[in-house]
């Protein structure tokens, strides 16, 4: 009679409180910044360390450093400055920027694109040169890049071939021709040394909604990662604080009494302490090995292709598939991914990275 004394108001409250809870949990992923002044983010990118993994996809974390700046990490090209993120709905774009300030150094090193999301929208070839000052100005009439020029070599960049034979016949060196990424190709500087990519680079995404099912459910349970800043309203704040500090004077003012009457909590209640802990389960959050290691596999074929066209992509890595690649599917909703993306994704979570749907049998 106590333990239900105790029990059923708790409960009663917990239901009562439980969606708040909830939406709490959901607008930890709303709009996040590492400064005032910083772009916002929002899924597909997350804040690492600041927001948990479901609030963005794989290879789409940032950070913030001790100067509360956005950073991008790229794997073979080292760390970026977030200046800006512009979500649209048939373009996506992320403006980065060196924070040594010298953007053209970082493409010249080369820029590697690698193991990221991240492509240019276009991309338009440019060649350098390192030229001496003694050179009359009226040869280059354009701007010297600051940043790798100095008292006695001034260096200078053109997206014109016909100019690539002229600068070869001066006192110039050619440091090297890249393709840059660029938001479009334009032509008004063909004839002048000018390079407008000095400071800020122009990437994009190309992003297929991870919540786009072709053989599990039409609706989504992935919540809307717009918005503002991740601040609970004053009201919903009070009311998860009541829900939490009203269970426990109850159960505290319940168990005080009834252990004047009988000893509940420090005699009897002992023996339902110990029962309850009996019952309590370690909860994992992925699949065990033997589980991961019994899902079927495929080799790609020559042609690097699957039967299904839509299936050509590994929807963790990003990455086309290539002949003689293992893959692995997933038999409750037969997608496809590579098998080492895959596995190790299992390890960590227990349901399909496209659709969702749970994979414990």
């Amino acid at each position: 009679m106590g333990a239900s004394i105790i029990i059923f108001p708790f409960f009663f409250f917990c239901f009562l409180c439980l969606p708040y809870f909830i939406e709490s949990s959901v607008e930890n992923c709303l709009n996040n910044q590492c400064s005032k002044e910083g772009p916002g983010i929002a899924f597909p990118f997350r804040l690492k360390g600041r927001q948990p993994e479901r609030c963005g996809y794989p290879g789409f974390d940032l950070t913030c450093d001790n100067m509360n700046r956005t950073v991008l990490e790229m794997p073979f090209s080292g760390r970026f400055l977030v200046k800006d993120i512009k979500y649209g709905g048939t373009y996506n774009e992320i403006l980065i920027h060196d924070p040594d300030d010298c953007l053209t150094r970082r493409l010249l090193n080369p820029l590697n694109l690698s193991g990221t999301p991240f492509i240019g929208n276009e991309y338009q070839i440019y060649s350098f040169f390192r030229c001496k000052t003694n050179i009359s100005s009226s040869f280059y009439p354009g701007r010297d890049i600051s940043c790798l020029s100095n008292a006695t070599h001034k260096v200078f960049a053109t997206s014109s071939t016909g100019y690539d034979r002229l600068w070869r016949n001066v006192n110039c060196t050619l440091i090297g021709t890249i393709p840059v990424p660029v938001k479009f190709i334009s032509g008004v500087y063909d004839n002048y040394p000018m390079f407008y990519h000095e400071t800020v680079l122009e990437l994009t995404w190309n992003w297929k909604k991870p919540w786009f099912k072709q053989n599990c459910d039409k609706d989504s349970n992935f919540p809307s990662y717009g918005g503002g800043p991740d601040v609970p309203s004053g009201g919903k704040t009070f009311l998860i604080v009541i829900c939490i500090i009203i269970p426990t004077v109850i159960v505290a003012a319940v168990c005080y009494s009834v252990s004047r009457i009988k000893g509940f909590c420090f005699g009897a209640g002992n023996e339902v302490t110990n029962s309850l802990a009996s019952q309590l389960v370690t909860i994992t959050t992925g699949l065990d090995s033997s589980a991961i290691q019994s899902f079927p596999t495929i080799v790609v074929g020559d042609s690097g292709r699957l039967s299904n066209p839509d299936s050509n992509t590994c929807a963790i890595c990003l990455s086309e598939y290539h002949p003689k690649e293992t893959m692995k599917t997933l038999p409750t909703c037969n997608h496809v991914f590579h098998a080492y993306c895959i596995d190790a994704w299992l390890h960590l979570n227990s349901t399909c990275p496209v659709c969702r749907i749970s994979l414990i049998q």
